[in-house]
């Protein structure tokens, strides 16, 4: 007896059967994984809390409460200073990165916003490659090197040195130079290395950085994204010897945004820390881009996670947290 076969009506009643099944699991699915993406943010926000306060330790003097001592004695850090603080006590960079949310850059494109400021007007210094001018009275030479930080680009900068010959200005040497306006060290990581002097090398020789480190009025100085990127002002003559990191050179080092009143909070505060956000710095005096950022930033089921002075973490809509509707959860 020849064995009957299936018909096509049954074959496609059970892919219907599958489809629907499917159908039923695949939204659970769904929501399992973002839940489950959801309690890696928060996991790493605790772990962001506990950081803050290492960090805090290791900088406070020894025999300080700290309850005073400047900078020394605050646990969370000015808003420049995210996120190079905590990150000595920070393990792994993934703690940094918000698992629905990782948007990395590469080092091509971080260099793009970097720029030199000047009385004679902004440089991009990825353009600035082997000698030359970047434009009017500005001149350059930068180099490429590595050392036990990791890979550099080393960047002079001089406003006013007139019009020197190739050969002059491959040996530095010509007049002009040893009054530079800026000398760094660009990391292929993020740091700066603002030289108090150039390094002895047969390229550098006979160059140096005095005291004033500045000819040129106010600005000669480095700036990230539109942001200095080192202190409060990016000015070299200000920072000289001083090795900082650049807030934001990775986008993906980090997907949380630091409060810019969090420097002002005490441990145990229930105001507003980290958050889920676009952007490093959650600028609540602009109310309504801040508003505006935290909604485009519900990335956890339209919610976002945040950290508040306590060390606790906390799940809300994004409006819920608006400072224009709640100010009052972000300041001290």
């Amino acid at each position: 007896m020849r064995r009957k076969a299936f018909t096509l009506t049954e074959l496609m009643v059970v892919v219907a059967v599958i489809a629907l099944l499917l159908a039923v699991v695949m939204p659970s699915m769904t929501s399992v994984l973002a839940m489950g993406r959801a309690t890696i943010c928060r996991n790493n926000l605790h772990n962001l809390a506990a950081a803050f306060v290492a960090s805090a330790h290791a900088r406070i003097p020894a025999g300080d409460s700290g309850t005073t001592g400047g900078d020394f004695a605050l646990i969370y850090p000015q808003a420049m200073q995210w996120p190079g603080i905590p990150s000595d006590a920070v393990p792994e960079m993934a703690m940094y990165e918000c698992p629905d949310d990782i948007t990395k850059r590469s080092l091509a494109e971080c260099l793009k916003k970097l720029e030199y400021r000047c009385p004679y007007g902004y440089y991009p210094m990825d353009t600035m490659e082997g000698y030359g001018p970047a434009g009017g009275s500005l001149w350059y030479l930068a180099r490429r090197g590595s050392d036990s930080l990791g890979a550099y680009t080393e960047y002079l900068l001089e406003d006013d040195p007139g019009t020197p010959t190739s050969g002059q200005l491959s040996q530095l040497n010509f007049h002009g130079w040893v009054d530079t306006d800026g000398a760094v060290r660009v990391y292929d990581i993020g740091k700066v290395l603002i030289f108090d002097s150039i390094p002895t090398t047969p390229d550098w020789s006979g160059a140096h950085c005095p005291g004033a480190m500045n000819s040129c009025g106010d600005l000669n100085a480095i700036y990230f994204e539109g942001k200095p990127a080192f202190g409060t002002d990016g000015q070299v003559k200000y920072h000289r010897g001083k090795i900082y990191d650049i807030p934001g050179w990775d986008a993906g080092e980090t997907n949380y945004g630091i409060n810019s009143y969090a420097y002002m909070q005490n441990w145990g505060s229930k105001s507003i820390v980290l958050v889920d956000y676009k952007e490093l710095i959650v600028d609540i005096d602009d109310a309504v881009k801040t508003e505006d950022l935290l909604i485009k930033s519900g990335r956890h089921l339209g919610r976002v996670n945040y950290l508040t002075g306590d060390g606790a973490v906390h799940t809300a809509m994004p409006l819920s947290l608006s400072p224009r509707l709640a100010r009052e959860k972000w300041v001290p």
